[in-house]
């Protein structure tokens, strides 16, 4: 903020420091309020035990991802990293492509 307090334009500081236009006008509007300290983190991810989760999804292996969150109080963006990071895969849809039926040798045009 001290390179606009010292005249150059909020444009210049956001193409100079590679920021964002709205975060210049954002720091310029808190500085006037006094307030250009960092702001304190108020939302944290709410953590759930991978042995929670892992026995959640052996006695619901058939449940999405929405219902698993809701479950044990995650989003289903919390839901995913944690299965992925378990190495806890997806259901797989069972389907034949035309392909796969001409190498297996299955008439699918019946």
């Amino acid at each position: 903020m001290s390179f606009v307090s010292r005249g150059g334009s909020k444009r210049e500081a956001a193409r100079l420091f590679n920021i964002g236009e709205d975060t210049i006008y954002r720091w310029a509007r808190r500085e006037k309020s006094g307030e250009l300290s960092a702001k304190k983190r108020l939302h944290f991810p709410r953590k759930v035990s991978d042995e929670v989760l892992e026995n959640y999804v052996k006695d619901y292996p058939d449940h999405t991802l929405k219902e698993i969150g809701n479950a044990v109080g995650l989003s289903i963006s919390m839901v995913w990293k944690h299965l992925k990071r378990m190495r806890i895969t997806l259901k797989k849809r069972q389907h034949c492509t035309l392909n796969v039926a001409k190498t297996n040798g299955i008439n699918s045009r019946n």
